[in-house]
């Protein structure tokens, strides 16, 4: 059974439902046997896809709730949620068209928002290794969060410094919890992609392909870039976008240029990387940013 999404036909996707039937008189163990097998299988397919254009996603407003990390958070800010089992805080989390909210409610109440960001301040749109903000943290604190599988960290641009953030599933079987944060993923890609395309087709615009000479734009929003001309020269990127969607046409003039623009955005980063000869220190000093590029 399938049909197109009349509701959202610019998406070009197709909900697909796989329907199985059990004879009336199958047991419980059979059924439970079965159910184990496809879930755990649906799970490490999700883990082994390349491509996050493939995977189901989030409707956008959809509020999941998810552990968070915000790396200015500490061990005494954790223990306040939780005095007699500290835990990180975990917050409705939902995708709009500009970014992320994380919401101490579940609803959409601008009063009760902790934390938000949008998809352009998102430096590496698939994420970074959980590991990129867990390795600095005291072995108490890692223990609060659930496995590397239910986890991803991003990198956010704000005002020229790097934020950390992590967001972990808070489902304890571990095939929810793996799918869970693998569509997250998926979700954000797809969104952030788009608004980086977007950027950089304005770009290309305004120098006439000459990237070199941008102007008043900081080492985190070039690295972005720079990330994203990457991603957008990776083959399966092209070759799993709709040929009549959006954001293939809004891409196909980055893609025939891709190449020289990623050289362009090299050296304009190139500065950034020397080292300081009075400050003994790289641009890159901070213990996130020196891992992001």
């Amino acid at each position: 059974m399938q049909y197109i999404d009349k509701t959202s036909k610019e998406l070009g996707k197709i909900h697909l439902a796989f329907i199985i039937c059990f004879k009336k008189e199958t047991n419980a163990q059979i059924l439970y046997t079965f159910k184990k097998y496809i879930c755990e299988n649906y799970a490490q397919a999700l883990l082994n896809t390349k491509n996050n254009y493939k995977l189901q996603h989030y409707n956008l407003n959809q509020n999941i709730l998810l552990q968070f990390y915000e790396h200015h958070i500490s061990i005494q800010d954790v223990k306040k949620y939780n005095l007699q089992a500290p835990a990180l805080p975990s917050l409705w989390t939902s995708l709009t068209k500009q970014g992320l909210i994380m919401n101490k409610e579940n609803n959409f109440s601008p009063k009760s928002i902790s934390y938000s960001f949008r998809y352009d301040q998102i430096i590496k749109c698939n994420g970074y290794h959980p590991q990129l903000l867990k390795s600095h943290l005291e072995a108490k604190m890692q223990s609060y969060f659930k496995n590397d599988s239910c986890c991803v960290s991003y990198v956010v641009d704000s005002l020229t410094y790097c934020n950390g953030n992590m967001f972990c599933s808070k489902k304890t079987e571990k095939w929810r919890c793996n799918s869970e944060i693998q569509i997250f993923k998926a979700t954000v890609y797809t969104e952030c992609m788009q608004a980086h395309i977007e950027e950089l087709s304005k770009l290309v615009e305004k120098y006439k392909g000459n990237l070199l000479n941008v102007k008043g734009m900081n080492f985190l929003q070039k690295v972005k870039h720079l990330y994203t001309l990457k991603e957008i020269s990776n083959v399966n990127f092209t070759e799993e976008l709709n040929k009549q969607g959006y954001l293939y046409k809004l891409a196909k003039p980055i893609i025939e240029g891709a190449k020289k623009y990623q050289t362009d955005f090299m050296q304009l980063i190139s500065p950034h990387c020397s080292i300081n000869k009075n400050n003994k220190k790289s641009v890159k000093s901070t213990a996130i940013s020196k891992n992001i590029f």
